[in-house]
This record gives C-alpha cells, sequence and structure tokens, in this order.
C-alpha cells in the first residue's frame, strides 16, 4: 500500500486537471469520458509515491504540543498537589488555602499563572497556593465541579469559601485573598 503525505494527493490532482484541461486529443478523449488518462494517472502516482513504509510521518505540531505539554512544572512559591494529596495539603491545611484548578493546554490558565505566583510570594505565610492539573486529577475536580478553566477556590481551614473563575485582574484575585484573610 502507498502512502501520501500532506499535499501530495493535491500534486496528483493538479496534474489530472492540468491534463484534462490541454488540448491534446487523448485528453479530449477522456474528458468526454469523463476519466483521465491511464498513463497519466500511473506516472504521476509512481513520481507522487512517498518513500518505504519504513519511513514514518510526524504528527502535526499541535499534537505533539499537547502531548509534551501534560505536566504543569512546580514552582518555589506554588506547590502542585494531585487526588493523592489534595486531602492532607488543602482539606486538612490551616488557614487559608488557594487552589489553582489548571491545565497545560489551557491558555487563560498560563495567562493567570503569574499573578497567582506573585499572590504566592506577597502572601508567605498567610496563603498557601497550590495547583492541580485537572487532567490528570480529575476526580479532585469533579468534586468540586470544575467546569471552566482556570478555576480558583479559595479553602479556609478546609472548607471552600470563594471562588474565581477565568482569568481575572491581579486587584480582583487580591480582593478575594484579603476578604477571607
Amino acid at each position: 500500500m502507498q502512502r501520501f503525505i500532506p499535499g501530495q494527493r493535491m500534486a496528483v490532482i493538479t496534474t489530472l486537471v492540468l491534463s484534462a484541461c490541454s488540448g491534446d486529443r487523448e485528453s479530449a478523449a477522456s474528458r468526454d469520458n469523463e476519466t483521465p488518462p491511464a498513463t497519466a494517472v500511473q506516472e504521476t502516482v509512481a513520481t507522487q509515491a512517498a518513500p518505504a513504509a519504513q519511513e514514518t510521518v510526524a504528527p502535526p505540531p499541535a499534537v505533539v504540543a499537547r502531548e509534551t505539554a501534560t505536566t504543569i512544572p512546580p514552582t518555589a512559591s506554588v506547590q502542585v498537589v494531585t487526588d493523592a494529596t489534595f486531602q492532607a495539603e488543602v482539606v486538612d491545611a490551616k488557614g487559608l488555602v488557594l487552589v489553582d484548578f489548571r491545565a497545560a493546554w489551557c491558555g487563560p490558565c498560563r495567562m493567570i499563572r503569574p499573578v497567582v505566583e506573585q499572590m504566592a510570594r506577597e502572601y508567605t505565610g498567610r496563603l498557601k497556593v497550590t495547583s492541580l492539573d485537572v487532567d490528570a486529577n480529575q476526580e479532585t475536580a469533579s468534586h468540586y465541579k470544575v467546569k471552566s478553566l482556570p478555576t480558583l477556590l479559595l479553602f479556609k481551614d478546609g472548607k471552600p469559601v470563594d471562588e474565581v473563575i477565568g482569568p481575572v485582574a491581579r486587584a480582583e484575585l487580591e480582593r478575594k485573598i484579603q476578604e477571607h484573610l
């Protein structure tokens, strides 16, 4: 079985269209019968055929980016939590905890990430900031009914007390934190 790489089919179609539009008799006869000349098709397929089967075609860049961007890197100020550690790190924690429900592929999550990290640095000792990847930790995300990303939940002494959905301005997030300190 011969495989074509992207763009080769267009070359075959273009060759067929050009041969059908040329004024030679073979093309005119083929056009009348609605079939292209067999020799033109065979020559085009032979010249456009992909190399042997051992050569693989690389996936599109979007697929590669999504596969490699599946983890959220921890920072010094933001602690990454999972389904397994959520109870101990958030629910059992005393004081105020901010949980950033996010995904690596989420553009708005990446937009708000610097604001969350800045809040973590500024409120060190008064606010614990954590991050949870919803793709890898679906149980916790569904338990807290996270349906949009990013979702920021504020917990006070283990109970959810406030929620911010979507990328928000730094002042809005700071106001929410100040309300519960």
